[in-house]
């Protein structure tokens, strides 16, 4: 498993409390933890220490601002995430700087902590020369939110996910139906490309869980749990060389 160090400056010390919290729950391969509640310390942490993630807040009292840090300090080999209660600095921010992987507001939500933190992950892969064997280990947990909670489940039990309309249903391997209200293609770009696969518009596939394939009217994967779903036909060749087979 792939380790990381995190550096949290926030000058709420609420704030830096939830994020730790959240971290050594849902991100275990964030291993090191630094804080500080001001950029001077801040700074000096960052300098000492060279962390992979930054999780700042925006503007601190004294008139003290994460920019002192971002914009006079090389931080090529880190990936940024604000946490801030300012949504006026988001587009200038997050258009000026490709070291950016999230842009969360306060009050801190879990789900969207998750997906940063995910998107930092797949980054820093490519940082170092990853790009196409993603560590699946950085997957923990996927967070799936709805309308009153947020699910997290393990990529592992995913049998397949469907696209309706603009949400998306998770089937799992323990017969759960798990609605989110966001799109395939956001869960398409967060799971493991090396094991999911998009067989079809409405369907992404754990090829890990399938059975077997039949062309008995139509191309058709079998999922552990019986379930057959088509692949399209301009996805046919794809498929078969990322499974590696012949008809």
């Amino acid at each position: 498993m792939n380790t990381y160090s995190a550096l949290i400056i926030d000058d709420e010390i609420e704030s830096i409390q939830l994020i730790e919290l959240y971290l050594k729950k849902y991100c275990k391969e964030i291993t090191t933890h630094y804080f500080a509640n001001n950029i001077k310390d801040g700074i000096e942490l960052f300098l000492v220490h060279k962390p992979n993630l930054l999780f700042l807040d925006i503007d601190l009292k004294n008139g003290e601002n994460s920019f002192d840090l971002v914009n006079n300090y090389d931080l090529s080999q880190s990936e940024i995430i604000f946490i801030t209660s300012h949504s006026e600095f988001a587009i200038n921010v997050i258009n000026n700087n490709e070291n950016i992987s999230g842009y969360i507001l306060k009050p801190l939500k879990v789900a969207d902590l998750l997906n940063a933190v995910t998107k930092s992950y797949k980054k820093m892969d490519v940082k170092n020369g990853k790009r196409n064997t993603p560590n699946k280990d950085n997957f923990n947990y996927i967070p799936i939110p709805s309308i009153n909670k947020v699910d997290l489940i393990r990529p592992d039990e995913i049998l397949y996910c469907a696209a309706e309309g603009k949400y998306t249903m998770f089937y799992t391997s323990d017969n759960r139906i798990i609605t989110s209200s966001r799109n395939l293609g956001e869960y398409q770009d967060l799971l493991d490309p090396n094991v999911f696969f998009r067989i079809h518009h409405k369907y992404l596939v754990n090829t890990h869980l399938i059975k077997q394939l039949s062309k008995a009217d139509g191309y058709f994967c079998e999922l552990i749990n019986g379930t057959s779903l088509p692949i399209s036909k301009r996805r046919q060749e794809s498929f078969n060389k990322f499974i590696k087979i012949k008809f």
